[in-house]
């Protein structure tokens, strides 16, 4: 008896399938960023509801920008997503932790910029609280949790 190769590509995987592990790696990612911040928040010795005046949305409801913030994790996750899988159909061989991790590194840096340049401006000024570098790491720390996950859920299979 023969065995079928059950294994699925990248290359033979669809779009929505890339943005879907893209949706899911970018939440994960946006808990890694959210747990990186509150960190920051307890070691600076601020008080814990000051890290839900750092998230975007102007809601007096800390839920509401909680939600809000896996949101906006989850679209860019599924931009990373999409990226990745135009990026893969050009490159041979699986691509490496390193790769990942710097691809993210990148992507982070992509997001913040739009961040700082787009968003935040046009919030009630929430984000002056908080250091720049905090700012950058936190998305940084996103962008490579991001890029890494690709690595654990098998969509980097090119052959």
């Amino acid at each position: 008896m023969s065995k079928i190769d059950t294994s699925i590509t990248t290359r033979d995987r669809s779009n929505s399938d890339l943005a879907v592990d893209g949706l899911l790696n970018g939440l994960l990612g946006g808990v890694a960023m959210a747990a990186f911040l509150v960190v920051v928040t307890l070691l600076n010795g601020w008080e814990f509801e000051s890290i839900f005046v750092l998230l975007v949305v102007s809601s007096p409801s800390p839920i509401t920008r909680v939600a809000v913030h896996f949101d906006i994790s989850g679209v860019y996750g599924i931009g990373f997503g999409l990226f990745y899988g135009m990026a893969l159909t050009r490159v041979k061989g699986s691509p490496t932790v390193w790769l990942l991790l710097f691809s993210g590194l990148v992507y982070g840096a992509l997001i913040w910029l739009l961040a700082v340049t787009v968003i935040i401006p046009q919030t009630d000024g929430f984000f002056a609280t908080l250091p720049s570098g905090y700012l950058i790491s936190a998305h940084f720390l996103y962008g490579m949790i991001t890029g890494l996950l690709f690595k654990r859920n098998g969509s980097d299979r090119l052959s």
